[in-house]
């Protein structure tokens, strides 16, 4: 193996808090991956020609002003060691319209990688301007990202791949030549249905020159992990992405240099451009989040369409629209909007919906499924296979949701394949699968929670004059704001263990808000103080803003302050999190006992509840729409109903509810108030 160019350790910097960057206390860093990853994929680029059986190439796709060419690609030896080479090119007319046209390249791994920590060490290229160059995952598509000869497009018309893998994208970095920038991003594709703001395209952010010297090679990481993305240059933090929604699928990883891209392109490229990789390395470790991609089927439009991000076999050729398999948005899904379909085939024959899933962790695995299937002859099941055996579980007749579950999967190779198979039917019978979870069985619940500390909870307080604000914030509640001098909110937690946490503050965005307020973050040990511009908008919405990782002890000694500047307009207060480094911030998921969580608003009865349904007690100030919402202590979200009353006053309402034995927390929300209760179910 290639050995690290980088020392052991390394000081870890950080910046002022700004709308782009976030400041936290020195620490001392390993350069090694983050503790707890191994080894799990590697491609130093050894001998003399591309690992095809690892890569497809990016090949003649024109993106951009340029062309993607495979000859552009090659692995080379200088210096006793291998590299990727992509060259940048202005000599080829490809269109053949008398001119000279820019080609680059790259290559797209063939299997797709899930949360790990990812990294590449590159040389870029930045003596002239048009070549974007760029380490990232992004899943590849028969009708997009594909060019049609990398051979992606062909296995998924054999039923060998899905026709669409593409939900989310994370950049580790996009360099453009001669512009001494590097940009990170993270966003979602497409905006599944119904799901929050924050979902959409998240702002790129910038690595300024002054950290990255391009005349060196650059070792470029990203850790992927439930909730979060964090971003390392040369082994050091430099950027870190929280989001709250549940959207996931394994994607693939590519490395690649578009030609033609940007503005001016007058210079040619010198002799010998090339954007270079010594190597690409993927780490991984067991986490709390489920394996499986699109796992809710939710990624999508509101109607009936072709499956994403899993494969379908009928092993007939291309018959995308016809296979039998759709997602259907209808109203009925177990969870949020969407759910799969399945048809028995008129023949008899068998149709597999499936994923398989490389370069996961070893360990012990529980599948779960919500299904319904119709009445009928055949078979149906839900199937684990390739990972060292092979489990089934079948799939009962039932109108209502059932959820059915094959336990004590002990994957041994890395690897699994995962699925719904119906087979030996009629036509017309059919079965309905959503939520589907792959969990490693060391975490018991899947997910820790964050300790919020709300507007409205014990450990908030604030000094000066202070009103409602008009602006909503977290949970969509009532927010806080204040014009007087020296005024200030504090955020106080009750912390259930002495440790390191990462501190979150929901930031609401104005352009009457305060464009320079101080935070201050007492912590064990000591205070950092950090200074936050709310008055952005054009290009950051209000949602939660990592401010550091600090020590706490135990109780209630630390705090979160924000005050108002001298000479700003409006300073403003909502929520502020306080969780474990590593975990997910769920905008649903609270430490129930740091906090009193249960409304005496609302009352569940009984309570444990024994049955699949229970009683549930509310009162509306007017006539309206109320949404019953219960979440998992894990934050996620298992059932969603909605009730309208003709009348104000108590309501009482049925609530069915199928799920397994546990706690959980029940939302009541109607205009901008959410009241909250527990509920237990025996």
């Amino acid at each position: 193996m290639k050995q690290r160019i980088l020392p052991l350790t390394l000081i870890r910097y950080f910046c002022t808090l700004t709308v782009l960057a976030a400041f936290c206390a020195p620490q001392q860093l390993s350069a090694q991956p983050p503790a707890g990853y191994a080894l799990a994929f590697e491609d130093n680029f050894e001998g003399n020609s591309l690992n095809t059986a690892n890569w497809y190439y990016r090949a003649f796709s024109r993106p951009t002003k340029g062309y993607n060419m495979a000859e552009n690609v090659s692995v080379e030896t200088a210096e006793g060691t291998g590299y990727l080479r992509i060259n940048f090119k202005g000599d080829a007319d490809v269109d053949n319209d008398g001119a000279p046209d820019f080609t680059g390249g790259g290559i797209i791994s063939k299997k797709p990688f899930g949360y790990g920590y990812y990294e590449a060490r590159i040389k870029f290229y930045n003596a002239t301007k048009g070549l974007h160059q760029s380490f990232w995952t992004h899943g590849m598509g028969k009708y997009a990202y594909s060019s049609g000869e990398d051979g992606y497009t062909e296995s998924a018309k054999n039923d060998m791949l899905p026709t669409e893998n593409w939900l989310s994208e994370i950049d580790g970095i996009e360099l453009d030549s001669n512009t001494n920038f590097g940009f990170t991003n993270f966003h979602f594709n497409l905006l599944p249905c119904n799901c929050p703001t924050q979902i959409a395209t998240k702002p790129h952010r910038n690595h300024p020159a002054e950290y990255m010297n391009l005349s060196n090679w650059i070792t470029v990481g990203f850790e992927w992990s439930p909730g979060m993305v964090v971003y390392y240059v040369d082994g050091i933090e430099r950027q870190r992405f929280s989001y709250t929604n549940t959207l996931f699928s394994p994607a693939e990883v590519w490395l690649t240099a578009l030609a033609g891209y940007g503005g001016d392109l007058s210079t040619a490229p010198l002799p010998g451009a090339a954007m270079r990789v010594d190597y690409f390395r993927y780490y991984n470790k067991p986490v709390w989040g489920n394996m499986l991609g699109n796992f809710s089927f939710e990624f999508g439009k509101k109607s009936e369409e072709a499956v994403k991000n899993w494969t379908v076999n009928d092993n007939v050729y291309d018959n995308e629209s016809t296979d039998g398999a759709r997602v259907v948005f209808n109203g009925t899904a177990q969870e949020g909007e969407g759910y799969l379909a399945q048809d028995f085939k008129a023949d008899g024959s068998a149709l597999t919906v499936k994923q398989n899933l490389a370069h996961i962790p070893n360990g012990s695995y529980r599948m779960t499924a919500w299904v319904k299937r119709s009445p009928g002859s055949g078979s149906a099941h839900m199937r684990v296979l390739n990972y060292g055996s092979a489990k089934s579980a079948a799939i009962p007749a039932a109108n209502a949701w059932t959820q059915i579950s094959i336990d004590n999967i002990e994957i041994s190779n890395n690897q699994i394949t995962a699925g719904f198979t119906t087979e030996n039917g009629t036509a017309g019978q059919s079965i309905m699968v959503d939520r589907v979870e792959l969990l490693n069985k060391s975490f018991g619940e899947p997910a820790p929670c964050a300790l919020i500390v709300d507007n409205v909870d014990p450990g908030y307080s604030e000094s000066g004059s202070w009103n409602d604000s008009g602006l909503t914030g977290y949970n969509n509640t009532a927010t806080r704001q204040s014009s007087s001098a020296g005024g200030y909110a504090r955020w106080t937690p009750n912390i259930p263990a002495a440790g390191l946490y990462d501190a979150y503050l929901y930031r609401i965005v104005d352009s009457n808000s305060d464009g320079n307020s101080k935070l201050t973050v007492n912590y064990a040990g000591g205070e950092a103080a950090l200074f936050i511009n709310d008055t952005l908008t054009s290009s950051t919405r209000s949602g939660w803003v990592f401010i550091g990782t600090y020590p706490f002890e135990e109780g209630t000694a630390g705090y979160v302050q924000k005050a108002k500047s001298p000479t700003g307009a409006t300073v403003r207060g909502d929520a502020v999190a306080f969780i474990k480094p590593g975990s997910p911030l769920s905008g649903a998921c609270e430490d129930i006992q740091g906090r009193k969580i249960s409304s005496q608003a609302i009352i569940v009865y009984p309570n444990p509840v024994a049955a699949d349904s229970f009683s549930l007690s509310y009162e509306l100030a007017e006539p309206g729409e109320a949404s019953v919402e219960i979440y998992s202590l894990a934050g996620s979200l298992v059932s969603s109903q909605k009730f309208k009353a003709a009348n104000s006053g108590p309501q009482q309402e049925n609530i069915k509810f199928e799920g397994p034995p546990g706690t959980y927390i029940v939302n009541v929300r109607y205009g901008t108030k959410v009241e909250k209760t527990i509920l237990m179910k025996n």
